[in-house]
């Protein structure tokens, strides 16, 4: 959105859109990482001055749009429309406007190139396929958190941070699949600690049950 004032009265509020399908460019989480209001290049936008652990900047270019992968933004009332965007549609009185060449996955720096996706992180990972005639730096616009592991050809690769907020990776030319996927250690160690405790539950359970057939034997030892 161009308005940030407006994020209340425009679409659906963020954490809504996920049941729709629809990821919004907005952050209401008391864990957002501190790296979203650091990065964020316009100070007149004010990514947070609407609320602790809030982050809903204004989108007011294309340029701006592309650098965060925004496909769509939607304007309300009666904004300017974002330069360098093309008009969609009218939506219940708010413009939805298009920005070109924008994408959560980029390739940069590899000459003429195209990426592709085979699958949208139902699973939390990503399939992509590229074609590059050079080099370069693929960017992959999800939050740079621990956690994210990603692979080419089936081979791990090294992940860095763009822009502050986004992971990013350099890729060889020609054709090539990588895979992107997140499965932060602390759900391993959860997962062994979940199979620990029930593991030792049943233990628990059995030796019991062992004991308690142990003393009824001995009672009726001791009665007969």
């Amino acid at each position: 959105m161009t308005n940030v004032r407006e994020y209340t009265r425009l679409g659906f509020y963020p954490n809504v859109n996920i049941g729709y399908g629809i990821r919004m460019f907005g952050v209401h989480d008391p864990i957002v990482p501190a790296g979203y209001f650091t990065s964020w290049p316009i100070p007149a936008a004010a990514p947070e001055a609407h609320g602790v652990s809030l982050f809903v900047p204004a989108i007011t270019s294309a340029g701006l749009a592309r650098r965060y992968g925004i496909s769509y933004v939607l304007v309300g009332g009666s904004t300017p429309p974002p330069s360098g965007m093309v008009k969609v549609t009218t939506l219940d009185g708010e413009a939805l406007y298009r920005v070109p060449s924008s994408s959560q996955f980029q390739l940069i720096g590899g000459g003429k190139s195209s990426v592709s996706i085979d699958d949208g992180a139902v699973d939390g990972s990503y399939r992509l396929h590229y074609i590059a005639r050079k080099s370069g730096t693929l960017v992959m616009r999800v939050t740079a958190v621990p956690g994210w592991h990603a692979s080419i050809d089936g081979h791990p690769i090294i992940l860095s941070t763009y822009s502050g907020i986004m992971e990013s990776a350099h890729v060889p030319a020609g054709q090539h699949v990588v895979t992107l996927h997140y499965w932060p250690k602390r759900f391993s160690y959860g997962i062994l600690l979940a199979v620990l405790s029930l593991a030792s539950l049943v233990l628990g359970g059995l030796a019991s049950w062992f004991f308690r057939r142990r003393k009824q034997r001995r009672i009726a030892v001791i009665a007969t």
